[in-house]
């Protein structure tokens, strides 16, 4: 199994940690650690705009390979995950069962309830999935 996460922030500040004794507040500690890196992303996004895509932080998880990962991805505006908007989680279930024979994928989407709410429920809902889905490919042995 393997998990690969692509971090948001610069290489260049893996290992920052906020000065706590500087009367400044954490994110305006950030702030101005990532201004120099501004740059970068507007290139970023403008590709994904050229590409006619916007980017998207995806979670894929693929229960047969044993992997997950986590990244920005360009999508496209016809893309299922690009009516995700704001503070909404799309979950695209594609499986033997939703599929191209079905008409199509099953779409989980809904109003989240914050980032951090957000991300552990998701979380909390994929390994879930991931549990019932293994149980549910492990032959019974008799």
């Amino acid at each position: 199994e393997q998990l690969l996460v692509e971090s948001l922030l610069p290489d260049a500040l893996s290992g920052w940690e906020p000065d706590l004794a500087s009367g400044k507040s954490v994110g305006e500690q950030l702030a101005e650690q990532l201004r120099p890196h501004d740059g970068a992303w507007a290139e970023r996004v403008a590709a994904a705009e050229a590409e006619g895509g916007e980017l998207k932080l995806i979670g894929r998880l693929d229960v047969e390979a044993g992997t997950a990962q986590l990244k920005l991805e360009v999508v496209p505006p016809t893309d299922t995950l690009a009516r995700c908007e704001g503070m909404q989680n799309v979950i695209v279930v594609h499986s033997a069962r939703y599929g191209a024979a079905a008409g199509g994928p099953l779409v989980l989407m809904g109003p989240a309830a914050g980032h951090e709410l957000k991300a552990m429920g998701m979380f909390t809902d994929v390994l879930r999935l991931s549990r019932t889905l293994a149980e549910w490919n492990i032959p019974k042995i008799l």
